[in-house]
């Protein structure tokens, strides 16, 4: 019987009787669900080698240090554990007191010495806030994959883990980003394109930084260094947004492809360097996703991969605790050790960018309907200063008070954007005082105490647009004209307020319109309503005529179509009124612009569809309730009865029309569809005119369950477009 060799003094291994485990080390060492991948995705998720053990025993590799992130952005190095221990002591120190931490008597809890002086115990405090800060964003802020990707520009590409895997795996290869960028001329030309039609309104990037930027990811490119996944994801927003806005149609650079290709191009590359894997929180990645999640929108209306990509920019907005960027002890620490004004004015513009547009969205029809998700008293952030980007100081200042903002009425860049989140808080008032079923159900509650909150909300509004600053108000031209010539984004910045106040008193009054025609108590909502309704064709007809690249916009188009269906509305129940034909001629030439604006901007091989999905799905909404009510008529006056078109409800009613969306591409997708030119022929063959034709003879046969259906079905349509 041969004797088996043993190396040293070990014992030999005993034969195990069990199998073994088919789980990675890890795994069971922490006692996770392992999918027995290699490696598996709790490993790729940790940056850990994915050991089974049924692997050969293979030489140890160094591993990498951990990353550990914190709020600030540091990683704890080698050189940090001796900081981190010292740390951990004067969190000892000022909890328990400098003579408890080494003694192994117990003694009961007292007050550290000092403890008496306010000032002793205000530094213990703030020092003591400090270590538990440190040490909570230690535990809970996620380590992402690609963070170290900020200091090493090739880490996303080659490093371990996740982000090696997504390469692997994934159809898209970095040459292919690389060489879809433009060159720096066109770059230069798309950056001030977004500049002048884009940030005049939103203004989340600071004008020199974001040129800073630009340079620095074109000036990595020309020495062979491949720029990070944060820059070029920022840059790509960018570039997609402008090309998406050009009304030209003419090529950009040297490809053959029309600006609409490369905008859905770009948009693609952002969306999968933003989110495969999840892109580490920064400021610039920060202002990418919410570009790109704006242009989803533009898109594909309120779908599913719009609020997936809107929920990751308040989950990174929360994880960089820009939500909290004022509290007592963050103006301390600034104060103390100084603070970048343009970070800390950066950060909170794209927080309450992301607030007011949380608040604003909670108004439009569709499944975000009457919700919103940023609570105003989990908010510890002031709003930005208004002043143009070019007066806050670029160096380090130890200013504890930020003086360099100025008062509303002195005009700059940033007056529309704080005039714009007070819209929002406006809008947000209405959901919380509303009932939640008040636009889809207005017949389910007409009290008085309803009605007399309807009248205070509206008041709130009128006080708003009395408040704006005089160039904001739409009878101030002649007076200002000297400010709009100095400051030529004030024009459209204030048509768009007022575009946006006027919209909203349209929809408060709008489910008392029909009932005030016959109930003098609501004759107050009526009149409100149709009034509200002719600004906001009067402002897209004549206050944006030279925005033909904004008034594409799904907002806008939004919010005309239903000004137009209000005032058809009441053209149908009041017809013996005066001026009933200048407003049936204002009503088709308001139709004949929204078929303009969402026709423009294709060429004759790739019509441009973005915009109009939803206003089509919409209007074949229309179409189809106008062609069942006629053919409930021709039944009537021919006495057959079986042709009656049977009353649908509203639930059928979206059911059938939801069955046309496979034409419109994948309604659970984000991205655009293919474009299908029949289509497009199909829409055209089917006018405005025609349509407003069958409106005003059929819609006066409607009564109000009629009118409310067909409402509650365009919210539905036009919130849901894609």
């Amino acid at each position: 019987m041969m004797k088996r060799t043993v190396t040293g003094d070990l014992p030999p291994p005993k034969r195990s009787s069990l199998q073994q485990p088919v789980s990675c080390q890890l795994c069971r060492t922490r006692k996770l669900k392992c999918d027995r991948e290699r490696p598996c995705s709790n490993c790729s998720s940790r940056n850990t080698t994915c050991v089974y053990a049924a692997d050969p025993i293979q030489e140890a590799q160094p591993s990498p240090p951990p990353y550990v992130p914190v709020s600030t952005g540091m990683r704890l190095r080698e050189g940090d554990h001796e900081s981190f221990a010292r740390r951990l002591r004067r969190l000892e120190d000022a909890v328990f007191g400098p003579d408890m931490r080494n003694t192994d008597v117990p003694h009961h809890f007292s007050r550290p010495s000092g403890s008496g002086n306010p000032k002793s115990r205000q530094n213990q405090d703030e020092e003591q806030q400090f270590a538990s800060r440190w040490l909570e964003d230690m535990a809970t802020t996620p380590a992402i994959a690609s963070a170290s990707n900020e200091d090493n520009s090739c880490s996303f590409w080659n490093g371990l883990g996740e982000a090696a895997e997504s390469k692997a795996t994934s159809p898209l290869d970095i040459s292919r980003v690389l060489d879809s960028l433009p060159t720096l001329t066109v770059a230069e030309d798309l950056l001030r394109r977004f500049l002048t039609k884009v940030n005049i309104l939103y203004h989340m990037l600071h004008v020199q930084t974001a040129w800073s930027n630009l340079y620095e990811m074109y000036g990595d490119l020309s020495n062979g260094r491949t720029p990070t996944r944060t820059r070029l994801a920022f840059a790509l927003s960018i570039f997609a947004v402008s090309a998406y806005l050009d009304q030209q149609g003419k090529e950009l650079d040297s490809t053959s492809e029309p600006p609409r290709v490369l905008s859905e191009k770009w948009f693609r590359y952002a969306v999968f360097l933003l989110t495969t894997p999840p892109i580490r929180a920064s400021t610039e990645a920060l202002q990418a996703l919410v570009t790109i999640t704006h242009l989803s929108m533009e898109f594909s209306g309120f779908s599913t991969n719009f609020h997936g990509l809107w929920l990751s920019t308040i989950r990174m907005a929360q994880e960089m605790r820009i939500h909290r960027l004022d509290t007592p002890y963050d103006w301390e620490e600034r104060k103390r050790n100084g603070m970048d004004p343009v970070d800390v004015e950066s950060k909170r513009r794209l927080w309450w960018h992301i607030v007011s547009s949380d608040w604003l969205l909670a108004s439009i029809g569709g499944p975000q309907e009457g919700t919103y998700l940023l609570h105003p008293r989990q908010i510890e952030t002031n709003y930005p200063s208004n002043v143009d980007d070019d007066s806050i100081t670029t160096s380090k200042t130890y200013s504890h008070s930020e003086d360099y903002g100025l008062p509303l009425t002195s005009p700059t860049t940033m007056t529309y954007f704080i005039c714009r989140i007070k819209a929002a808080t406006l809008s947000r008032e209405v959901v919380d005082r509303l009932p939640p079923s008040y636009f889809s159900c207005p017949g389910a509650d007409s009290s008085n105490e309803i009605y007399d909150t309807i009248l205070l909300l509206d008041h709130n509004y009128s006080a708003f647009l009395k408040s704006l600053p005089p160039f904001f108000r739409l009878d101030s031209y002649q007076s200002d004209a000297s400010v709009f010539r100095e400051k030529p984004y004030l024009d459209p910045q204030r048509s768009f307020i007022n575009f946006t106040i006027y919209t909203h008193i349209t929809r408060l009054h709008r489910p008392f319109l029909i009932r005030g025609s016959s109930e003098p108590k609501f004759a107050y909502s009526r009149m409100q309503c149709i009034r509200s309704a002719e600004m906001v064709l009067d402002i897209r007809r004549n206050r944006m005529a030279g925005r033909e690249d904004l008034t594409k916009l799904y907002y806008v188009q939004h919010h005309v179509l239903m000004a137009v269906i209000v005032l058809a509305m009441d053209v149908c129940f009041n017809p013996d009124e005066l001026k009933i034909e200048e407003r049936k001629a204002d009503i088709l030439a308001a139709c004949q612009l929204l078929e303009n604006s969402s026709s423009t901007g294709g060429t004759e091989s790739e019509p441009d569809l973005g915009m109009s999905r939803g206003l089509q799905k919409a209007v074949r909404s229309l179409r189809d309730m106008l062609n069942r009510h006629k053919a409930r008529h021709r039944a009537g006056d021919t006495g057959i009865g079986y042709l009656a078109v049977p009353k649908m409800d509203k639930s059928k009613m979206t059911d059938r029309l939801l069955g046309h969306r496979t034409d419109h591409g994948d309604e659970k997708s984000g991205f655009p569809p293919e474009t299908s030119t029949n289509q497009h022929d199909q829409f055209q063959q089917q006018p405005f005119d025609e349509l407003w034709s069958d409106f005003f003879s059929v819609a006066p046969s409607f009564d109000i369950p009629d009118w409310t259906e067909l409402l509650a079905d365009l919210d539905s349509q036009l919130g849901t477009a894609g």
